[in-house]
């Protein structure tokens, strides 16, 4: 009610892109996210559509924009299929002049000043390193100061262990778009997917999808693995076997009924197999050291 709608943009608003490349006036259109500060009662952020940062100090009442974040190249910024929004604001617990957001379809970016300046931690659209999702960003969720995780539309799941100064795939193209997900530790969590999938992640198992319970669902060990030789324990029969590398490519398959993969000679990284089963398809992640 009264001024707590009022969201008014900052200085000289321009444009961004609109979805077929030509330059488009800002717009506010909807708030996407609201986070409130852990450290001061009255003061809590909002993340909009069209995408910018705004923050109130007395509890809602007025709201003023941190322009800075629309200044990292905010006319380049182009709306996803959902709109151009601001749908994650995570606040560092630990320090209160960092903030971290993410950004259909721009990527997800940090402050470490409070919202003065802002980095780029990762693009959406950049296809110029392995370590880019090259798909929407989705969710991200940070677990200490340094450790965070994000997923992307195309079933993604990125880590990063130096507060998204880089990023590592650890699960690649495994399950239709992950819209959400939640990390209790550095080292486990779960993922939300498409039709209510719901997705349990361990960094030295990868992801395992729940079974019906009839049947023991497939298991890939050792892992991480450091030898030649992976090994898939399943009660299930095996149609087909296909091995993913960390850039998404194929490369190679398996006949019915293998249980022993090669991957001698493969690089360190993430990979992901993708078993036919009599039950279905299963996606299994393994670390090759």
């Amino acid at each position: 009610t009264g001024v707590s709608n009022k969201f008014v943009y900052e200085g000289k608003v321009g444009t961004h892109m609109w979805y077929d490349g030509t330059p488009h006036p800002w717009e506010f259109k909807r708030v996407w996210h609201l986070e409130p500060s852990p450290f001061e009662l009255d003061t809590v952020y909002a993340g909009v559509e069209d995408a910018a940062l705004f923050h109130s100090v007395d509890g809602g009442v007025n709201w003023r924009e941190l322009p800075g974040l629309r200044e990292q190249r905010g006319s380049e910024w182009q709306p996803g299929a959902g709109g151009l929004g601001l749908h994650t604001i995570l606040l560092d617990p630990t320090n209160p002049k960092r903030i971290y957001v993410a950004i259909s379809a721009a990527g997800a970016f940090r402050t470490d000043d409070g919202g003065a300046t802002w980095n780029m931690i990762i693009s959406n659209t950049s296809s110029s390193s392995s370590s880019s999702p090259t798909s929407i960003i989705w969710a991200i969720h940070f677990v200490n100061e340094q450790t965070g995780y994000l997923a992307t539309e195309n079933g993604s799941i990125l880590r990063t262990m130096d507060a998204g100064t880089s990023w590592d795939f650890q699960v690649i193209n495994g399950f239709p778009s992950l819209n959400d997900l939640f990390f209790v530790n550095a080292q486990n969590g779960c993922a939300v997917g498409n039709s209510g999938t719901i997705l349990k992640f361990a960094t030295n198992v990868g992801v395992n999808e729940p079974g019906n319970g009839t049947e023991r669902s497939p298991t890939i060990y050792p892992n991480p693995s450091s030898l030649g030789k992976l090994h898939i324990d399943t009660d299930r029969s095996i149609l087909s076997i296909e091995l993913i590398g960390p850039t998404g490519q194929l490369i190679r398959s398996y006949s019915q009924n293998t249980t022993v993969i090669d991957v001698e000679g493969l690089a360190a990284g993430a990979y992901v197999l993708r078993l036919a089963t009599d039950e279905g398809v299963e996606v299994r992640t393994f670390i090759k050291q």
